[in-house]
């Protein structure tokens, strides 16, 4: 489904599990934006849009950590 919003652009329609729609917001708003951004500066990465980055992702969280079994703070596996 799509629709057009007050700035123009089309809305698209996205299923989402409910649980990482909400922890996908808790960790876009640690970087100041807001899900619509992160999800466009994807996109544009995704189809090689010339100029266009991966979305700033937040530092890691402490439960993140303790599953991924790095204490560092950094994921190793997924630095590209």
């Amino acid at each position: 489904m799509t629709g057009r919003s007050g700035r123009g652009t089309a809305r698209q329609t996205i299923r989402v599990d409910e649980s990482l729609w909400e922890t996908f917001g808790v960790h876009v708003a640690e970087t100041g934006s807001d899900r619509s951004a992160v999800v466009r500066d994807f996109i544009r990465w995704y189809v090689r849009e010339p100029g266009a980055r991966l979305p700033k992702r937040p530092d890691e969280s402490p439960r993140e950590s303790k599953i991924s079994g790095n204490n560092s703070g950094t994921n190793q596996s997924e630095k590209q």
